[in-house]
């Protein structure tokens, strides 16, 4: 923090979020010759993260060489670290520069021919500001057409996607059931404001999940008066449940962040709480295969999930398929053997304007499947599944060649 005046005034990368690696990339063409080249082991993220923005723009001004990315290989043992090797040089920007995608760390021949035998070529100029997803020809020109009639999923859902409950005291607000009903046994308006949670793990593809943890959803403003019961079971642990004080710099503080809620009251004042009550799709923040489930139980969830509160079981069938999951790994950042679906880019995920000329088909299918999970959650609805991924292909007007680019 002490440093931030001083990297905005030197560097043109400049981010207040950004590591430290970004003003290096900066700093190596700051102290090369013309013509210099310099090649740099760092981390990936700098080419969907946000706070990487200005690098992107910095490196289309520089001439690029090229760019291997490990993806989210496990490269070095005692750290977990998704990188890549940039190779650069102080002259004028070119048109194109090699990529390479590294999906192993063993090379028969050497790193060096491995590279050369799987390394492409990307036009500078297929690459946005906002994100870049290195991709050989055939997967620029997918990528393309997959930019024809859409929208963003952000506008489809008109920006309604919303994380879930942050309590500041996971083990505190959230109960099991035997809590739940001694509490309800004690004062019946307890039921008012104890919620149905779900957390990551309860997350799979078209599951109809039964709850098994509450959350005490004291949000704020809440009259906990009304809620005895409540009351007296969260006043246990009221010196952890106190919010530290502004400005405090005494000795490590026990209780919760710096804030303006009451002891008793959740730490994150949510006022779209009405629509965890309704009809919604709800998602694992990182996932390693698509997790979507559609809820009507009216479920709260905390912050590792998000929701989309909109009755839509063609865009949730979307969502889950494989062509959803292509377009997650095309859009998002990864995470070892997977991504996260930070809304940022996650927003950004085409959906094809022609989705509604499916809906009613996709809708079936999908009551099916979740007929059938909730019967047995082990049934196997690949049949089903499979259907629904031959009419999303179609919706995006994929060839059998793109198909198999998308299936991989």
């Amino acid at each position: 923090g002490d440093f931030k005046n001083y990297f905005k005034n030197k560097f043109q990368t400049y981010s207040g979020t950004a590591d430290l690696y970004v003003f290096f990339v900066e700093q190596g063409f700051n102290v090369l010759r013309p013509n210099g080249q310099f090649v740099y082991i760092m981390p990936n993220k700098w080419m969907r993260a946000g706070y990487g923005l200005e690098l992107r723009k910095y490196f289309k001004k520089e001439r690029l060489i090229e760019i291997d990315d490990f993806g989210d290989l496990q490269v070095f043992d005692d750290a977990t670290t998704y990188p890549c090797i940039i190779q650069a040089q102080k002259a004028a920007s070119l048109d194109t520069f090699n990529a390479t995608n590294l999906q192993t760390l063993t090379y028969e021949n050497g790193l060096g021919q491995h590279i050369a035998n799987y390394k492409f070529e990307i036009p500078l100029s297929s690459l946005g500001d906002e994100g870049w997803t290195l991709a050989n020809v055939q997967q620029q020109n997918l990528r393309k057409k997959l930019s024809i009639d859409v929208i963003p999923i952000s506008e489809y859902i008109e920006g309604k996607a919303y994380y879930g409950i942050k309590t500041g005291l996971t083990e505190v607000f959230v109960i099991d059931e035997l809590t739940k009903n001694r509490l309800i046994d004690e004062d019946e308006r307890s039921a008012e404001i104890i919620k149905p949670l779900l957390l990551g793990r309860d997350i799979k593809a078209y599951a109809t999940p039964t709850p098994t943890r509450y959350l005490l959803f004291t949000r704020r403003g809440i009259n906990i008066d009304n809620y005895p019961a409540v009351k007296s079971y969260l006043s246990i642990n009221r010196e952890r449940l106190e919010p530290q004080p502004k400005g405090y710099k005494g000795k490590e503080w026990k209780g919760r962040k710096t804030g303006t809620y009451k002891w008793y009251e959740v730490q994150d004042a949510v006022d779209y709480y009405p629509e965890f009550d309704k009809p919604k799709i709800m998602y694992q923040v990182f996932q390693v295969k698509p997790a979507f489930i559609y809820d009507e139980q009216g479920l709260y969830c905390n912050n590792s999930l998000w929701i989309i509160p909109k009755s839509d079981k063609a865009l949730f069938a979307l969502l889950n398929s494989k062509m959803g999951w292509y377009l997650i790994s095309s859009y998002c950042t990864a995470i070892q053997n997977g991504y996260q679906l930070i809304f940022q880019y996650f927003g950004q995920i085409p959906i094809s304007n022609r989705l509604s000329e499916s809906k009613e088909v996709l809708t079936m299918i999908v009551d099916q499947i979740l007929n059938a999970k909730a019967t047995d959650p082990a049934a196997d609805t690949s049949a089903l599944e499979a259907e629904i991924d031959r009419l999303v292909y179609a919706l995006y007007g994929l060839t059998e060649e793109e198909i198999a680019i998308v299936e991989g």
